[in-house]
């Protein structure tokens, strides 16, 4: 059976309070956003991951996923088309570049697996349909329709994991508009393609998380 969609449930009270707190506090325009959460699809698969996540692994589970040869290797190339780069994020960041080659790594086999779920779909699913972390990711949603006004993108446009996060660095929407940064000037913050700002990005969220240069991992 087809999955409901949003304009099946036009009387829903979150939906609507939704909306109206969007336009009357950052003034989105009421029609042009419920245009947007009736196109967004309510996803069973992605109930079905959240209340399942791989993350409850225990580490000796997690061990053998990400210390295996091909991540290795693809960790070495990553630095080394990027050493400049990776260089440049330690002088002004003071992470070194294997801890932010490891963390692209292993959260998305540096910019090879950055989800393929629709961002709308996944944040309106999880707000309205999944009791347990509904505020959570309502202010999730909240964030990403900032984001996407901000940045300039199609809210329909993006992919990313069943939760929401987005790009090289799986940022969820509050991290995004938080920690990234445009690393190479070019006057986007890109996530998705953008090897430097993924990279600068991973640094800066680091440092503004509390890093130490030259201190203990």
């Amino acid at each position: 059976s087809s999955a409901p969609t949003i304009a099946e449930l036009p009387e829903r009270d979150a939906m609507r309070g939704f909306v109206a707190e969007m336009a009357q506090r950052h003034g989105f325009d009421r029609v042009q956003l419920e245009a947007w959460l009736k196109q967004a699809r309510i996803r069973s698969d992605i109930i079905a991951a959240i209340s399942q996540p791989a993350e409850s692994k225990p580490w000796y589970e997690y061990r053998p996923i990400f210390l295996q040869p091909s991540r290795i290797e693809g960790g070495v190339a990553f630095w080394n088309k990027n050493a400049n780069i990776l260089q440049r994020a330690e002088e002004v960041y003071g992470v070194p570049p294997q801890i932010i080659t490891a963390i692209l790594g292993v959260e998305t086999r540096y910019g090879r697996r950055q989800g393929s779920y629709r961002v709308m779909d996944s944040l309106v699913t999880l707000a309205f349909n999944y009791p347990p972390r509904a505020a959570f990711f309502k202010g999730e949603l909240e964030q990403y329709l900032l984001l996407t006004r901000d940045e300039g993108i199609d809210p329909l446009s993006l992919t990313a994991s069943y939760a929401g996060a987005m790009g090289q660095t799986q940022f969820i929407s509050s991290s995004f508009r938080r920690y990234a940064v445009d690393f190479d000037g070019d006057g986007k913050r890109d996530l998705w393609h953008d090897d430097a700002d993924a990279i600068g990005s991973v640094g800066n969220y680091f440092k503004e998380q509390g890093w130490e240069r030259g201190g203990a991992v």
